[in-house]
């Protein structure tokens, strides 16, 4: 369980794949789940996957969201990316600009409502 209010969330996701804008616009403008999803395009990833080393480069998604709000993002994470099985997880935010926590709070989902 999360002791931080707000947490960094990292997200794999394949480059140039066709439904990167609908998968990020869904987290940030229609579900509210995330205040800011920033892409780092073309890290590369190297994995062991079905028993076999894999070497992908991929886009790093850095999400800023609330940590009552992880897992709804798994659940979408794992209803619209491409992935079987998709990278999505959480660091808490232990410290940061007050006015930035608070405009986190104003633009994602209020979990009271």
């Amino acid at each position: 369980m999360n002791k931080s209010k707000y947490v960094i969330g990292y997200i794999s996701y394949p480059v140039n794949h066709e439904s990167f804008q609908s998968f990020v616009k869904g987290m940030v403008e229609e579900q509210k789940l995330v205040a800011c999803c920033q892409a780092m395009p073309k890290i590369q990833s190297m994995y062991t996957w079905k028993g076999k080393l894999e070497v992908e480069e991929e886009t790093l998604l850095v999400l800023k969201t609330k940590a009552s709000l992880t897992s709804k993002i798994i659940d979408y994470v794992n209803k619209h990316h491409p992935y079987d099985t998709a990278e999505v997880v959480f660091t808490d935010i232990t410290t940061g600009n007050p006015a930035y926590l608070k405009w986190i709070d104003e633009v994602t989902l209020d979990q009271t409502l």
